[in-house]
């Protein structure tokens, strides 16, 4: 193994976390307010496995959903983050199998193959692909609604994200926070907030 080759790589993936997703310009969101790649990645790893319970996805393919949901994104280390109006003069599926091979070249060969696997597993249309792909999709609807709480114009595209979604309980969690006033405080809600908050 040559760690210097992945030590490239895992250099190449943290560059996700200085990459601000670039659809929300559309809507005037400045770049300090847009999350990182990196940020959203995360966030569909972790609506991919509340998916995959909810969806009564066996757990012992729950590893196969978590891995998708945290290379779907690799490319755009390369490719930038390509949003949807971006990907009408680029073929997007074809660019980002050639990043992806690219930016694995170097990596032990059962590794690379693994990944490079994944990848087609995530084009497929296996319920494990299906779950990450609605993980991607509620991740930027969520996003749009607590954007559209702080007064931009986005709550159209998180209700139209409806139309994408496959799975019921992505559809469910998406109508749920569509009734919601203020979804990034949610969490807070149930909490007893007493005393010095220090």
């Amino acid at each position: 193994m040559n760690v210097r080759n992945v030590l490239a790589y895992l250099s190449e993936i943290l560059s996700l976390c200085r990459l601000a997703r670039s659809g929300w310009r559309r809507f005037d969101v400045p770049e300090s307010e847009r999350e990182s790649v990196a940020d959203h990645v995360f966030g569909v790893a972790h609506i991919a496995l509340i998916l995959a319970y909810l969806e009564k996805v066996p757990k012992e393919r729950w590893g196969d959903i978590l891995l998708m949901a945290l290379i779907h994104d690799n490319p755009e280390t390369r490719l930038g983050d390509l949003d949807r109006i971006a990907t009408l003069y680029i073929r997007r599926k074809r660019a980002t199998q050639q990043a992806l091979r690219d930016q694995v070249a170097t990596l032990p060969n059962s590794l690379k193959t693994d990944l490079l696997n994944l990848s087609k597993k995530l084009e497929s249309e296996s319920k494990e692909a299906q779950i990450v792909k609605d993980a991607d999709v509620l991740d930027f609807a969520l996003h749009a609604l607590i954007l559209a709480q702080r007064g931009y114009r986005t709550r159209d595209s998180a209700k139209s994200s409806l139309a994408e979604l496959k799975t019921k309980a992505a559809k469910a969690i998406l109508r749920e926070a569509l009734k919601e006033e203020n979804l990034a405080t949610l969490w807070t809600k149930d909490l007893e907030l007493t005393g010095d908050p220090r």
